[in-house]
């Protein structure tokens, strides 16, 4: 509330209306309330109230049903959908996709895509049919361009797929890894039905969180706690922390916490607790070129990051998956990524230059 100068806009006599309807970071229905009380009833203040998650609306009067949203979690959404992929955008930024990207700034009766009364749902089927129009008037033009020679790859949803390759790591460490992690989870897994999953929104069978005691404030019982189970896997942590320290010192320094996990699949979802990017490393029995992390660049763009024996960087903050590999084979993997301290400018989605656009 103090950056948008409240005690300035009160001075102005002749303000009748404010549109935050496309900003992200003014989304609590607190926040609406205070700049109406504040301001009082001769200024409009229009807001895309993310939190509380708004009702599911009403849809008893209408022979259409827009759904919110299509799976209660990350895990159980098929990740090959272009609906599963956009998902993970809130409210706010799948309308500003449909007037920035495509330029749809009205809905067929006229009402703004911003307009508290346009639900989620109808948001996103039109994002979905627009998207499908672009995907069909690609086909056609490329069946009639008997010299189309491009060389661009998209996936099954239209979107051009870029090639990205991590850092490779040392065969030597990736080898004392590997055995590492299948002697881990094979000694630590719940059971083979339910595995050892401290996050149940991701699919994956094992999937543990270690974070550094410096995450916490040292006299906390969280504090306490974290390092228990640090100490409990310290070999692993510090192994953790040499795979990352033979790549990027710097950010060796400034993690706070390590997700180790097998097979992690699919799964599109946003960190929305990071506070910069995340690495990613992966090493198995999986084949080369499958199981990637798949990244979201822009509205029409993905990144496909090759992790396997690699440490591959990610901004977490945009949507990203694990793509498919085979699951009768074994990919364990270790994420990096910090929660605390200063949060980072959101930049690009990936960090290497990409290679050529082959899926």
């Amino acid at each position: 509330p103090n950056l948008l100068h409240i005690d300035a806009l009160k001075e102005m006599n002749a303000l009748s209306l404010i549109d935050l309807r496309f900003n992200q970071k003014c989304g609590k229905q607190s926040l609406l309330e205070s700049l109406q009380s504040t301001l009082g009833s001769h200024v409009t203040v229009k807001m895309t109230v993310t939190y509380p998650p708004p009702p599911p609306p009403d849809v008893s009067s209408s022979s259409i049903h827009y759904l919110d949203k299509v799976g209660e979690s990350p895990a159980v959404r098929d990740a090959t959908l272009l609906r599963s992929q956009l998902e993970p955008w809130s409210t706010m930024a799948l309308r500003r996709r449909l007037v920035a990207d495509f330029g749809e700034r009205h809905t067929q009766d006229g009402r703004s895509w911003a307009d508290e009364d346009v639900s989620r749902g109808q948001v996103m089927d039109r994002l979905l049919t627009l998207y499908q129009q672009e995907e069909e008037t690609r086909k056609s033009n490329s069946n009639s361009d008997i010299n189309n020679t491009s060389t661009c790859s998209t996936d099954e949803n239209g979107r051009l797929v870029l090639n990205v390759s991590g850092t490779l790591v040392e065969e030597s460490i990736r080898q004392r890894v590997l055995h590492a992690l299948k002697e881990f989870w094979s000694n630590n897994s719940s059971s083979p039905s339910t595995g050892n999953r401290e996050r149940p929104s991701i699919a994956a069978e094992n999937y543990m969180i270690l974070c550094s005691p410096t995450m916490f404030n040292s006299t906390s019982q969280k504090a306490a706690k974290a390092a228990c189970k640090l100490k409990k896997h310290e070999v692993l942590w510090n192994l953790a922390f040499e795979v990352i320290n033979s790549v990027d010192e710097v950010f060796a320094s400034q993690y706070t916490a390590v997700a180790v996990t097998h097979n992690f699949s699919g799964s599109p979802h946003i960190d929305k607790q990071n506070t910069g990017p995340f690495y990613g490393f992966a090493v198995g029995d999986f084949d080369d070129s499958t199981g990637s992390i798949m990244v979201e660049c822009s509205a029409r763009v993905i990144a496909k990051v090759n992790t396997k024996n690699r440490m591959g960087k990610v901004d977490g903050r945009y949507p990203h998956w694990v793509g498919p590999y085979d699951k009768k084979l074994d990919r364990y993997s270790l994420i990096y990524y910090k929660t605390v301290g200063e949060e980072e400018a959101i930049g690009p989605a990936v960090f290497s230059v990409p290679s050529n656009n082959v899926i």
